[in-house]
């Protein structure tokens, strides 16, 4: 259902997400949370990815987490260490 401020999607009568409309034509706001699965088969592509650029000036990827990843990729390798 599109409302004036938010989009909610359901599967049957349950709600599974709800999200803040844009309103601006071409605007788009990815979730890091749904391409996660993707970057598991393709790893490289998260440090350039823009739901990381919009997940970082949202403040939902943190300095907590870059320092998290930086430790995961001394521990295992860029590929590896970048994997979700």
């Amino acid at each position: 259902m599109l409302h004036a401020s938010e989009l909610v999607v359901y599967d049957g009568q349950q709600e599974v997400v709800r999200h803040e409309r844009l309103t601006a034509k071409g605007q788009a706001r990815l979730d890091l949370d749904h391409y996660l699965e993707a970057l598991v088969r393709k790893p490289g592509a998260f440090p350039g990815a823009t739901a990381l650029e919009q997940a970082r000036s949202a403040g939902k990827f943190t300095p907590v987490h870059d320092a998290w990843w930086e430790a995961a990729k001394a521990a295992h390798g860029e590929r590896d260490g970048t994997r979700p």
